[in-house]
């Protein structure tokens, strides 16, 4: 089936692995086509031996986003490298690591963050294998907003630093390129970056003001949001606890949220609706107690559970369950129907209950249910999952039906 095209705002994202080439050629691929053509550094490994590096790259307007895990490495931006006079920023790796440029050269513990400016030679080494994020602004859209830009490059920031911790924790959860679907969004993301990283290196009084009521608001909604989820099962989750966690009085928590569709008490709710849901429909859960689950999510009266359940998805909770468990039943009913060593065509079904696997089937709204067909002369094993598959085609329900009870039929009476 032909991939539907990326709409026209859709982010560009380039993935890079070194597992993708045999480990003789894993370096030399790390270096060209990742260092000196995507993010214009030679990268000189600490260690060759098991070396492995992996990262993803998007590009927003105003700001170029890369999450990365890498071995131990030194990574130098040479003259001939230089190529723009951005600014690149190392956010809170998870190894202790150094920097230099403009004949400064901080020690860095892992989580601290520094500034590097790309229109100069400098250089940055990881001690061991770390994760992190590095991004890259326009010069232009930061200058204004910091005190001293100078002054800011190489220098440490350290990772107790209220706005870097802001900063991560936005690009650890903000940057979902799959939610940033328009370029409005998108911009307004760009926008907090560069707000958070202002207050990180020193914002002047004016950028200092508007970042506040702007990024930072932005950030703590997220910090609080992403809380609240991570601890739906808490029955104490309450504006106190969220308050607690951000740093912040609960009444700020309130004013975060008095802006959004809903308040807070709405979207935690929300929220253990979701999670119960999730619950219900997973299979790894169909032998749980609705009770259980619903204590899971966060809930405490059951009776409450039920009602809020029904009024967001229209449905019981025992029925959503049950339409999931049948939906995950008609999908291991499908058929294969491939050739056999002479030739023919063999159809063949699981082996569940005649009745309700004809039930399954018969409640399949599509006239027709996909089978494949196998089409290599070297596989002729049809009692098993087939080797390969060239050609598909469309077997009739009723045709399956028909097939089914026969074997069914035979079957009883062979046994009778």
């Amino acid at each position: 089936m032909p991939r539907k095209p990326p709409p026209s705002d859709a982010i560009p994202i380039f993935r890079f692995s070194t597992d993708a080439f045999p480990e003789r050629e894993r370096i030399s691929a790390w270096r060209e086509i990742f260092g000196r053509t995507v993010v214009n550094l030679d990268v000189e490994p600490l260690k060759a031996d098991g070396f492995r590096a992996e990262a993803t790259v998007c590009q927003l307007p105003g700001l170029g986003v890369l999450r990365a895990s890498s071995a131990a490495v030194h990574l130098t931006h040479s003259r001939e490298l230089i190529v723009d006079d951005d600014l690149s920023f190392m956010a809170a790796p998870t190894c202790p690591y150094a920097a230099s440029q403009h004949g400064r050269d901080p020690v860095l513990d892992p989580g601290d963050g520094v500034l590097m400016d790309n229109a100069e030679v400098g250089s940055i080494r990881l001690a061991s294998f770390s994760r992190f994020t590095t991004f890259r602004v326009p010069v232009t859209a930061i200058a204004p907003l910091v005190s001293d830009l100078g002054a800011a490059i190489a220098r440490r920031i350290p990772a107790g630093n209220a706005a870097l911790k802001l900063l991560v924790s936005y690009l650890a959860s903000a940057l979902d390129t799959e939610a940033l679907v328009t370029l409005e969004l998108q911009q307004l993301a760009v926008t907090h970056v560069h707000d958070l990283l202002a207050l990180a290196l020193g914002a002047t009084r004016d950028a200092a003001h508007v970042a506040t009521g702007r990024g930072v608001r932005a950030a703590r909604l997220r910090g609080a949001k992403a809380f609240v989820t991570q601890h739906l099962a808490r029955h104490e989750l309450s504006v106190a606890t969220v308050a607690a966690h951000l740093g912040v009085t609960p009444r700020y928590v309130h004013m975060l949220f008095a802006t959004e569709a809903a308040s807070f008490s709405e979207f935690v709710l929300a929220q253990r609706l979701v999670r119960a849901h999730q619950m219900l429909t997973d299979p790894r859960c169909t032998g749980r107690p609705i009770s259980a689950i619903a204590f899971d999510a966060g809930f405490t009266d059951l009776s409450h559970f039920n009602r809020t359940f029904r009024r967001r998805f229209g449905s019981t909770p025992s029925d959503v369950r049950a339409r999931a468990q049948r939906a995950g039943e008609l999908r291991a009913c499908r058929c294969v129907m491939p050739h056999g060593a002479d030739g023919r065509a063999m159809v063949l079904l699981p082996q569940v209950g005649g009745l309700f696997a004809l039930e399954a089937f018969a409640g399949v709204d599509a006239d027709f249910y996909s089978a494949s067909v196998l089409c290599c002369g070297a596989c002729n094993n049809a009692l098993g999952p087939p080797a390969c598959y060239r050609c598909s085609t469309r077997v009739p329900i009723r045709t399956a039906l028909v097939v089914f009870a026969i074997v069914r039929l035979a079957g009883n009476a062979a046994n009778a």
